[in-house]
C-alpha cells in the first residue's frame, strides 16, 4: 500500500515545500 502512495506523497511534498522555500 505504501509503495502506491509514495509517488503521490513525493509530488505533494514538492507542491507544498517549493512555494514555502520561495517565500522563505
Amino acid at each position: 500500500m505504501l509503495w502506491r502512495v509514495a509517488p503521490f506523497f513525493e509530488q505533494w511534498l514538492e507542491f507544498v515545500l517549493v512555494p514555502a522555500r520561495r517565500a522563505a
